[in-house]
Order: C-alpha cells, then structure tokens, then sequence
C-alpha cells in the first residue's frame, strides 16, 4: 500500500508542476522529472522484489486495500446521494420547475405555512405541493392508515382553497408512513420539490418537545432547501422583514428570499447584523465586512445596520420591531429544534408579536473522482 500511495505521490508532483506551477508549495524538488521518475523506478525495483522473494507482503497490501475501499464505499454513499439530489434541484431550477412542498398537519398552524410557500412559488412562478402525512404504527398494516388519511382530506382541501385564492397552484398529497418525517421526506423526493416548508411545534408540553425532533429528522434527510416556520404567519399583521445578516451560507440564503417576502406583503425589508462586544476592533471589523459581502452576493438592495450587543440572541431580540417578519438562517452545525431549552426564533415568536422563518439550504459539494467511479450512471 506504502509503495502504491509513493507512486502515485511522484506522479501528482510532475503533473501539478506541468499544470499548476505558479503554485507556491515551501518547498521544491530538483531536477523533475527526473528525480520522480527514478524514486517510481525504484518503488517498481522493490515491488518486484517483494512479490518474488515475500509474496505474502502482496495479499496482506491486497487485502488492506480492499477493506479500505469497502470503508470508503459505506461512507461515500449517502454523500454521493446527496450530491446527486443537489444536481438535480439545481437542474429543475434552471428548467423553471419550481416546486414548494408544505407539511400541513393542523387547521391552526395551515395557514401560516401556506403564506410563507405563497411567497416562495410566486417569486420563482412555481407551484404548491400541500402534503399531509398519515402516521401508521410500527406492527399495524400500512392499510389501516387509509382511514386516517380520509379524515385529513378535508385539511388538504382547505390548503389548495387558500392556495389558489392567493394566485398559487396547489396540488395536494396524502401520504401514508411508518413515520412522520420519512413521508414528508419521500414526497419532497418523489415529487422533485425545491423547497420544503414544515411548521414548528409550540413548546406546550414536553411531549411538543419530543415532536420537535421530526423537524430535526427532516433537516437532516431533506433533499432540498428547508424553511421552518415559528408563530402565526399573517399577512395582514406583517409590517417589515428583518434579515438577520453573517457571512455563512444560511443567512445569505434568508437574504435571497427576502424580496420574495418585501413583494408579497408589500413592506420594506431591514437586514442587521449583531457584532458582539467582547469581539476586538479588527474583528468586529471583519464580521460587518462578511455581512456586507453577504448581502452583496444575495442581490438585497438594504442598508446593513450594524449593531453591538453582549450576545448575538439579546442583541437581535433588541433590534426586532413589534410586527416584523424575521427571515434568518439556520445554524450551519447544532439542533434547529431544541428538545431541551429554548432557541432564538422560538423565544421570538414566543411573545406572539412577530413571526419567525428560519431557512437552511443544501451544502454545496462537489464529488470525487473516486466516487464517480462508484456511483457512474449510465
């Protein structure tokens, strides 16, 4: 294995220095090719020699790479799987099949789910799909479930009336799973969705709590960009959007969807960022400077109010005026949905004064050349 990863060491040394070689690497070999080509000569040399004379050496290096190829295969495979997916919502996007897909599961908390989908679909001219999931028992057949997904169609129904009064296609689903998640999951891939909209429970009871890690679970396993909606959404009591701003991925996602949102309720839209006060000058200096580039790479025309605070949560909850719709990105690694304690957009759309959509996108990955080999499609 030693003399297999040396060889292909010497190898990538004389093509990056025929290809890349402005690169500065601290250091440099003399008298290539050479020098590479007599250390592959001599790794040859020995090769031989220990297949002659040690040929044991050669199934024990045999076996070792195929365990470790084995390994690499069990862990590439959901990768890949998601790199696939991406591909194919980028595609459908360029195509200008736009699809959001909506996880209505009660009357109450419908409509605010749908109002943050009609924005959504409106800005890309695409349509609705309103799913509502039957949730059948582990033991107990899947058939059982159909009663239950009778009494959901008039849910569904009432989705597709408020859709299409509001100018939005809407096409309904009902899906019968094992578990909650894992159907709205199936749908989202079934139906090639872009965006999954899914509400947030209320922390009522621990038992709400519990229920929470669903949202986690489609987070996860999500195929497309994912927005969770907290408090009532109501397109009457919205007057602003605030746009919590960073240098990460998810919040420049929040700022390419607040136009959709400024349009569709007719308000202007305010982006902040919260430099925290034990932060140096030069750092703060930095954090406003990723926020500004930010905004400047989601398109969104609006002024950055840069503000300090002992914490970003105090800070952001200081700046939020009574009625603003706040539209901010997830954390890029930890739980959205605590089961334990309270989040930010929880506590927020806790006081019943301003809604709370919180939005995480698909991370950009390219594949390997190694998983191609894989994973080739023909």
């Amino acid at each position: 294995m030693f003399l297999l990863l040396f060889v292909q060491v010497n190898l990538a040394l004389v093509r990056l220095r025929r290809k890349r070689a402005e690169l500065d690497r601290g250091f440099r070999v003399p008298w290539v090719p050479l020098v590479p080509a007599l250390a592959i000569l001599s790794m040859l040399f020995l090769a031989a020699f220990l297949f002659t004379h040690y040929p044991l050496s050669w199934a024990a290096a045999g076996g070792w790479i195929g365990a470790g190829l084995l390994v690499y295969y069990g862990y590439s495979r959901k990768r890949e799987a998601a790199f696939v997916e991406r591909e194919r919502w980028m595609e459908r996007i360029e195509r200008k099949e736009y699809r959001v897909l909506v996880a209505v599961s009660s009357p109450r908390t419908m409509p605010s789910l749908m109002e943050a989908a009609a924005a959504i679909a409106r800005q890309h001219d695409g349509e609705i799909v309103a799913v509502t999931v039957a949730e059948v028992p582990e033991g107990q057949s899947l058939m059982s479930g159909r009663a239950l997904a009778r009494a959901l169609e008039p849910l569904l129904e009432s989705a597709v009336r408020y859709g299409e009064e509001r100018g939005v296609r809407v096409r309904p689903v009902l899906q019968i799973a094992r578990r909650v998640s894992h159907g709205i999951v199936e749908v989202a891939r079934e139906e090639e969705c872009n965006f999954l909209i899914i509400g947030q429970p209320s922390w009522g009871s621990a038992l709400e709590r519990i229920l929470a890690s669903i949202v986690e679970r489609v987070l996860h396993d999500a195929p497309c960009q994912v927005g969770i909606v907290y408090g009532r959404l109501q397109a009457d009591r919205v007057k602003g959007i605030l746009v919590p701003v960073t240098g990460r991925a998810n919040p420049r996602l929040a700022a390419e969807l607040a136009p959709a949102f400024s349009e569709r309720f007719s308000v202007p839209t305010r982006a902040v960022t919260v430099v925290e006060q034990e932060l140096s000058p030069e750092e703060a200096e930095r954090h406003t400077v990723e926020a500004e580039a930010t905004l400047k790479a989601a398109g969104l025309v609006a002024p950055l109010e840069v503000l300090r605070g002992r914490d970003v949560a105090r800070g952001l909850k200081g700046a939020i005026r009574r009625g603003e719709l706040v539209l901010m990105g997830a954390p890029s690694d930890g739980p959205v949905a605590a089961i334990v304690g309270e989040t930010v957009p929880g506590s927020i759309a806790q006081t019943g004064r301003n809604a709370v959509i919180v939005v995480r996108g698909i991370e950009p990955r390219r594949a390997r050349r190694f998983e191609r080999l894989f994973f080739a499609r023909s």
